[in-house]
Formats: structure tokens, sequence, C-alpha cells
């Protein structure tokens, strides 16, 4: 018997739903659940949240076998229990398209588990890297009250984490980079349009001629 732990989850505003899933020996939910949010921020800034905890698959030579955790709550409160009993059948028919393609590939995981050790060398790296993003807030915000005044702090746009930082920076360095060239380009029509119209033929039948 083949025996998976799996973790579902999904963006906080979208129905898309990620099932990942990994060997039950050498992984935990925990892992597994990092190692998909550190795909996700690669992509989104949107927070990731669980969807169930704690679910286990086994396979018994093609027998499937998943098992979910029980409602959170009663069946007396008959409208939300229904809705989780819902989420739990829907949640059951993603596990096993998701086993399914996965083992159709010949693999036994559906991405890269971090290790341990890994997992807690990146959260101390983005833990650093939160502290030092809280300097450089303070600092800025300080200078604008300095010298804008304190009202105007309170409304800056600056950045709420690291990565909004970092998606910023991406975002300046291409529209900067996209100035650049049409400045390039309006540059080299400024020249083009500077030389006679014989000239510009004369060049262009070079070009094509290989002369």
């Amino acid at each position: 018997m083949e025996k998976y732990r799996v973790v579902c989850s999904k963006p906080r505003f979208s129905d898309n739903i990620y099932v990942d899933i990994a060997p039950e020996n050498g992984t935990t939910h925990e892992q597994i659940f990092f190692s998909r949010e550190q795909l996700h921020k690669k992509i989104s800034n949107e927070q990731l949240d669980l969807m169930a905890s704690s679910i286990y698959l086994q396979d018994d030579r093609g027998n499937i076998n998943i098992d979910l955790p029980p409602p959170n709550v009663s069946k007396k409160r008959y409208l939300e229990y229904e809705a989780v009993m819902r989420l739990h059948d829907k949640l059951r028919k993603e596990i096993i398209m998701a086993y399914q393609t996965m083992r159709k590939a010949g693999k036994d995981t559906t991405l890269e588990v971090y290790s341990a050790n890994m997992m807690m060398a990146i959260r101390n790296a983005e833990d650093e890297a939160v502290d030092e993003y809280n300097k450089r807030r303070q600092r800025t915000i300080s200078y604008i009250e300095k010298h804008k005044g304190k009202v105007v702090a309170n409304q800056s746009d600056y950045p709420q984490n690291p990565q909004q930082e970092y998606n910023q920076q991406q975002t300046a360095n291409f529209l900067k980079l996209k100035q650049r060239r049409t400045v390039s380009i309006n540059h080299r029509a400024s020249l083009d349009s500077e030389i006679n119209p014989i000239m510009r033929m004369k060049i262009k039948q070079l070009q094509y001629s290989g002369d």
C-alpha cells in the first residue's frame, strides 16, 4: 500500500485550487504547503489559504482512499455542514485527478518539497528581509514626515511588504527599459529622416544585395 500526504490550497480571491501530493514518509503537510507558497509567491502577492489540513491518500493496488479531516461544524448547523461536505466531495475529485496525472507522469510527488532544514533557512532569510524592509520603510516615512509633513507620510503609497517592494522595483525597471527603447527608436527615425530619399533607397538596396 502506498501512502501520501495531500495539501489543498487556493489563492484567497480565486477559484483556482492547488492540489499537492507527496509521499507520507519523509515529508510533513507543513513542508508541502510551504513549498507551494514559495511557488505561488513567484507569480502573485495574493494570500494563499489552506482549504483542508492533514489530508491523506492511500493507494492499495489501484484502490484509492482519501482521508479528509472531519467537518469542523456540527451537523445541527445544517447549511454550514452541507457546504463543508460539498467542498470535501469537490476536493476528493480534484485530488484523484491530480494523483492519477502524477502517476501517469511516473512521479511520486506533484512538486519539489523543501526539506525541513531548507524550509527553516528560507524562513529565517524571509524574516531578515522583513526586518530590513521595515527599517527602510521607517527611514522613508521619517524623511517624508520631516520634509513634507505627517499627513503626506500617512497617505504615502509606500509598499506594504518586501514582495510589493520587489514588484514595484521590477515594474519601474521595465518602464525605464521601455522608455529607453522608445527614445532609441525615435532617435533612429530622426536620423533616417535627415537622409534624402535617394540616399535612403541606395542604402536599402545595398542592405538587400549584401554588398
